[in-house]
Formats: C-alpha cells, sequence, structure tokens
C-alpha cells in the first residue's frame, strides 16, 4: 500500500515514544493532542530498553493516543516505521507490524489507531510487565535508556527477523 493512500489515524504508543521517554523527539512539533489509553487483549514484555507489545487473549497496555498534524503525517510515519523496523513492502521481515487496532481512551471513548506489534516468538525469554504499564515499570532506568537510545535508532534486526542490524 502506498504511503500516501494510508489512512491517517493517530498512533497509539506505549513505549519509548510516550513523552517524557527516549524517542519522543521524533515527534518533532507535529503532535496536536495526546490522550491516555488502553488498548486490550494485549500485554507488553521488557525488550531491555524498549517494550514489545503483544497480542494475547488477556490483559491490556496503557499508553498515550497521540494525534499528528496532517501535513507532517507521512514524516512522522516514516520516523515511526524506520525506528520499529517497521518495513511497509515486506510486512513478515519486519520487527513490529503496523495494524489498525481499536483503543479506549480515559474518557471512555473508542479510537482507531495504528499500533506497533511485535511477535510473540520475540518475548519468550522475556520479563512481562505486570500491569502493562511501561512508564510506571521504566521509572528508574531512565539515564540508562536514554544513553543506550543516543547510538540505536532503529529495532529492526534485533530479534533475528531481518538480515538487518539495528543501530
Amino acid at each position: 500500500m502506498k504511503r500516501d493512500a494510508l489512512q491517517r489515524w493517530p498512533f497509539f504508543v506505549y513505549g519509548t515514544l510516550i513523552p517524557g521517554q527516549p524517542n519522543e523527539h521524533l515527534w518533532g512539533k507535529a503532535i496536536t493532542t495526546i490522550e491516555s489509553a488502553v488498548l486490550a487483549n494485549s500485554q507488553l514484555y521488557d525488550m531491555g530498553y524498549y517494550p514489545m507489545l503483544v497480542e494475547q487473549p488477556v490483559g491490556s497496555v496503557i499508553g498515550k493516543l497521540v494525534t499528528v498534524k496532517d501535513q507532517a503525517y507521512l514524516d512522522i510515519l516514516a520516523r515511526l516505521d524506520a525506528l520499529e523496523g517497521f518495513i511497509p513492502d515486506q510486512p513478515m521481515d519486519s520487527t513490529y507490524r503496523r495494524v489498525k487496532r481499536d483503543v479506549t481512551t480515559h474518557t471512555g471513548r473508542t479510537a482507531v489507531s495504528w499500533v506497533y506489534i511485535g511477535r510473540r516468538e520475540h518475548v519468550n525469554e522475556s520479563q512481562l510487565i505486570a500491569g502493562g504499564d511501561w512508564v510506571a515499570y521504566a521509572v528508574g532506568n531512565q539515564s540508562r535508556m536514554a544513553a543506550w537510545w543516543q547510538s540505536v535508532h532503529t529495532v529492526l534486526g534485533r530479534h533475528g527477523d531481518s538480515k538487518n542490524e539495528g543501530g
């Protein structure tokens, strides 16, 4: 699917893209609204310096629903795809898949969003983040994570999912 033909839904983010986290800079000045939101039927796992969300029949993940300016949308989409290792033309070679999912905002409203979802086989050895809240979980590790992200710009290749190494 061509990037300019994509639906311009907001993004549900649950880890390093949340404001106050190491990759918030990728948004630039493109954010128009941020709302607290929850994604049902999902769980969050600690991958060391970032979380991985996988779909499960139980659990939920706490995050933010981020809407961006229309004129910045394609640039933001490209930045997030690169960070998450999502290759639109090769989704099966991607670290995360970008998929459409409904989330529930803090007001109880259901909103359609893009969500980056990882593969279950990548979290077999990883620690489950109880409560699905990355910000609460990572609160004591902010400086260590920020230092790691200074030299890393993508998770592509970090899970044996591509011939390319992230970095």
